[in-house]
């Protein structure tokens, strides 16, 4: 967080060193089939910049009764 709780920077990143691979074996009847694949780049980095616009405080609720309040006061209850 920077600026007074205003901006935050974060930075992801997954499978840096191309560690992920996709195997497969499939056996049907007479049909047998093995995938090794390499081809997906299951790589990235993102950077994400957040600027939080306006005010960081929040106001009080105003003080409201409900529905709930009013039949506790028609049945006699606090």
């Amino acid at each position: 967080m920077l600026l007074k709780d205003k901006i935050a920077l974060s930075l992801t990143a997954n499978d840096l060193l191309f560690t992920a691979k996709m195997r497969g074996y499939a056996r049907y009847d007479n049909v047998n089939s093995t995938i090794n694949s390499n081809g997906f780049d299951s790589r990235y980095v993102n950077l994400t910049f957040r600027y939080n616009f306006g005010s960081t405080t929040v106001k009080a609720a105003r003080n409201k009764s409900t529905g709930i309040e009013d039949e506790t006061a028609r049945a006699g209850g606090r």
